[in-house]
């Protein structure tokens, strides 16, 4: 039961740290926001391995992960630098949408290079939601230029 609370909780904190890391950035600075996300969740994570321990990520993971594994926290802080930088310049929906299909494309890569195994259907996903997202910025895209125009001519 716990894992479904924490699963949920996961959920919500994924869509709210976006914008708020977005309004914090505009407040201070993209650095500054940056570092603050990274000690909060490095302290909520230090805090729930000692609170559960070994029972959430499994005995002896921590000593079987191998060190490259630990380089991705650099590639982490890129990520959390761009998403503060640009989330306070584009919509909402697309904080969320953005990363969800870079992670389901960069799992396909990785489980086709790392285990051999091709998942053509999470592919697919990815690719339809980039088409919806295309979509949706032409027809923003012409929208806007309807009200510039039909501005410019009430104006005149």
């Amino acid at each position: 039961m716990i894992y479904y609370l924490l699963a949920l909780f996961m959920g919500v904190i994924v869509v709210i740290t976006p914008v708020l890391n977005g309004q914090l950035t505009l407040r201070t600075s993209t650095y500054k926001t940056a570092h603050l996300s990274f000690l909060v969740g490095g302290l909520s994570a230090t805090a729930i391995f000692l609170i559960f321990g070994n029972s959430i990520i499994g005995t002896g993971f921590l000593s079987n992960t191998q060190p490259l594994y630990y380089s991705s926290i650099f590639f982490g802080v890129f990520l959390i630098l761009l998403m503060n930088y640009y989330s306070s310049r584009i919509p909402a929906f697309l904080i969320v949408i953005i990363p969800f299909v870079g992670q389901t494309i960069t799992g396909v890569l990785v489980d086709y290079y790392l285990i051999d195994k091709f998942s053509l259907t999470k592919l697919i996903g990815a690719g339809v939601i980039l088409l919806g997202l295309y979509i949706n910025a032409q027809i923003e895209k012409r929208d806007r230029k309807k009200r510039l125009i039909k501005e410019n001519q009430g104006g005149n």
